[in-house]
């Protein structure tokens, strides 16, 4: 039998290393990956120079985490489609950025290597593709290009998003319906901060020299807390029973949210009471010095980390904080089996999916690529029937509810 006497010096002693009790923060480090623009990083050799080096393992490690490892990126690559005007000299086409990046960056720092994530960023265009407040638009129902881009992301890239970023961080309650359809996490949420006097003084010289530009973002009545949020189906700032989990990420140079030692002492401090939370930042490849502010932003979460010594903190990709978040680490990958029966293509899951069928992209003979709607036959089984002599390619992609995502191709002709 354990004395009374052994017990209090047991947890004495355990008062004074309370490890296991440590709160955990994790730190995303989101990087939208647009290419070179006019205006900042116009060229992709300046834009590659600076991104050898932050990936390089002396700036990944100059200021290593808790468990001493070093930084992971997360990249929300952009397609700059269905544009008719590029002012600020944009990468135009499908998967044209990611393609670079394949072939230079990613093939001598692979993906693997450091655990970095490749997800899904998006700029919503004008119908008329007119280019307006910087390629932002808001009015989410005037155009499909973003089922466009997500049929070319599967059949050119073999990836299904389950991670998404809004370009210009700008989403509205229709937007929110649509990702609530098929993708189970978003890091959107600039919440909850408002329009600064400095930025609309900024936009105000803009206008009066002749550059147009309009804030079409709103999150200030989005959650401060530094962890995710399921939001309303009335209102996507406010908390309700959707699935989806938003996710809020400031921006490292912005004029209303810019990270500082106030958003990183409230991150810590979340964490310690929380006893977890996830702490995310954003920059772009084409920001001029982008390497210094992830460098200076690095140390100061060091130089922070030493008041909060009951908190653990760890670098990770989007992915992988959000599963650790739902405290769900990849339990088990999604699997799609795909059969053809006649001209009736058969798809079956190995679990249930955040969506309620699979997304079915066919790659035509005329090279168009087109989003085909299936028929549920039971809870993991969908069918359509299709012109198959009319079709090249099939690509089925899904996502099941924690993020997991898959792509399974089918060559027709």
């Amino acid at each position: 039998m354990v004395s009374w006497g052994y017990l209090k010096k047991y947890l004495k002693r355990y008062a004074k290393h309370p490890e296991m009790e440590k709160s955990k923060l994790y730190i995303v480090v989101a990087i939208d990956t647009e290419g070179p623009a006019s205006y900042a990083l116009d060229s992709w050799d300046k834009i590659d120079k600076m991104m050898k080096r932050i990936t390089s393992d002396d700036f990944r490690y100059a200021h290593t985490d808790s468990y001493s490892e070093g930084l992971r990126y997360s990249y929300f690559v952009m397609d700059w489609t269905a544009f008719s005007e590029n002012p600020n000299k944009r990468v135009f086409g499908y998967s044209a950025i990611y393609e670079h990046y394949l072939r230079d960056l990613f093939a001598e720092t692979p993906l693997k290597k450091h655990k970095d994530g490749v997800y899904w960023h998006y700029h919503h265009p004008c119908k008329d593709g007119k280019w307006r407040y910087g390629g932002w638009n808001e009015t989410w129902g005037d155009n499909n290009e973003y089922e466009n881009q997500i049929n070319h992301l599967i059949i050119d890239r073999q990836y299904f998003p389950n991670i998404y970023r809004a370009g210009g961080t700008i989403e509205t309650n229709e937007q929110s319906q649509w990702l609530e359809e098929w993708i189970p996490f978003d890091f959107s949420s600039r919440g909850p901060e408002s329009i600064s006097l400095k930025s609309i003084l900024k936009k105000l010289k803009n206008n009066i020299c002749g550059n147009s530009t309009k804030y079409l973002w709103d999150w200030s009545r989005a959650p401060r807390d530094w962890i995710f949020y399921t939001p309303s189906a009335e209102d996507y700032q406010l908390k309700g029973t959707m699935a989806r989990k938003i996710f809020r990420c400031a921006g490292i140079k912005s004029d209303e949210d810019c990270v500082n030692s106030k958003y990183i002492k409230e991150a810590f401090l979340f964490a310690s009471k929380r006893k977890e939370a996830l702490f995310s930042f954003f920059t772009h490849d084409f920001y001029v010095n982008a390497d210094q502010q992830i460098y200076n932003t690095a140390k100061l979460i060091k130089s922070i980390a030493k008041d909060f010594d009951t908190v653990e903190y760890a670098y990770l990709n989007a992915l992988d904080a959000a599963q650790k978040c739902l405290c769900c680490e990849d339990k088990g990958s999604l699997g799609l089996t795909v059969s053809l029966d006649s001209k009736i293509l058969i798809v079956k899951s190995n679990k249930k999916l955040f969506s309620k069928q699979p997304w079915l992209s066919a790659k035509f003979i005329d090279l168009t690529y087109k989003h085909i709607l299936m028929q549920q036959k039971e809870e993991t089984l969908w069918t359509v029937d299709l012109p198959l002599d009319k079709i090249e390619i099939l690509g089925v992609g899904a996502c099941d509810k924690v993020g997991n995502s898959t792509v399974t191709l089918t060559r027709i002709l």
